[in-house]
């Protein structure tokens, strides 16, 4: 059946069983929902402001070698015409 409803995670949930017994510190969590964060060091996670002047400057070269290799190709037609 299709509902307009959004998609709700399924729940880990444990009970008092014997996986609750062996791990108690166990907490509950959503699938789906977990810190894409939690195993990198925390030396190596860029903060928003460092990732949007990358992206920026990651545009900014691209824009370069797309017109570097346009006007390459300009000349190697020119070279092979002539």
């Amino acid at each position: 059946m299709i509902t307009n409803q959004p998609h709700t995670p399924d729940m880990n949930m444990s009970t008092h069983d014997e996986t609750s017994e062996t791990h108690p510190a166990e907490q509950l969590t959503l699938e789906g929902f977990a810190d894409p964060r939690a195993g990198i060091d925390p030396r190596f996670i860029l903060s928003d402001e460092t990732c949007r002047i990358g992206r920026h400057y990651l545009a900014e070269m691209r824009r370069i070698l797309a017109n570097g290799r346009a006007t390459a190709a300009q000349h190697d037609g020119r070279t092979q015409a002539a």
